[in-house]
């Protein structure tokens, strides 16, 4: 898709109004453009593929019984997280592990910016590089669900300090503190391998 085709794409927020004003299949449209994001935040959150795929699935049934309450002028994705975290919190799935499934190297074209191994590489580097990405998705694992979370959202989502705070529903001095605080719980946990 060219520059000028995605320009012409209407925005989150005129398709949720479309939802609002009775188009059912408008929300068709909101559920591809942030199914594999959503799915990764749930991922995040429960750590099984299967149940991952339920809760993002629920959650977007939430939205959708819910959308009357957006309002388009915010971005849909933090208000959807929210949807979806408070899903998990109230399925009393809280403190539950999580595994990135998506740090290993794969096939799937959607995930070659994750991948770890580069072309350029031989095979010791590569394997180096794999292991490394194992003991770093343990060590993740290993964090409390929060600590995880917000990593996460930065480090895999990329969403700035700004997003992360309309995401969680916190004040951006928080987000710096609790991301601060996850990266050195993370940073005592990988020292060993370093």
């Amino acid at each position: 898709m060219g520059i000028g085709a995605k320009a012409m794409q209407p925005s989150d927020g005129e398709i949720i109004a479309r939802c609002q004003n009775g188009d059912k299949e408008a929300f068709g449209v909101i559920v591809r453009r942030y199914m594999k994001r959503a799915y990764y935040a749930a991922l995040v959150i429960v750590g099984e593929h299967n149940e991952a795929m339920d809760l993002s699935q629920e959650a977007f049934v939430r939205a959708f019984k819910g959308i009357k309450r957006f309002d388009t002028s915010m971005p849909f994705f933090p208000w959807y997280h929210r949807t979806l975290k408070n899903l998990w919190i109230n399925r009393g799935r809280k403190g539950r592990g999580v595994r990135f499934h998506s740090l290993s190297p794969t096939d799937d074209e959607d995930h070659k910016q994750l991948e770890i191994e580069s072309p350029t590489e031989g095979p010791f580097v590569a394997a180096e590089k794999s292991e490394m990405a194992e003991v770093l998705a343990r060590e993740m694992d290993a964090l409390d669900a929060d600590k995880r979370e917000i990593l996460y959202l930065r480090h895999f989502e990329n969403l700035s300090y700004r997003e992360m705070a309309e995401t969680l529903g916190i004040p951006e001095g928080t987000v710096m503190s609790r991301l601060h605080g996850a990266r050195q719980a993370l940073r005592a946990r990988m020292e060993k391998y370093l």
